[in-house]
């Protein structure tokens, strides 16, 4: 029984690693776009 219900506080504990590791690639991703666009902007303010 107490095996068991340690099986199920890891599942629950790998559930929310995934769930925070999504979120947090997600704001990674905002963060890249982010830089990007601001290096276009200064390449075509560069240009102009």
């Amino acid at each position: 029984m107490v095996f068991r219900q340690r099986l199920l506080n890891n599942r629950v504990n790998l559930h929310d690693a995934f769930k925070e590791n999504r979120e947090f690639t997600h704001k990674g991703n905002e963060l890249i776009l982010f830089f990007i666009l601001l290096f276009k902007s200064k390449e075509i303010n560069h240009i102009a």
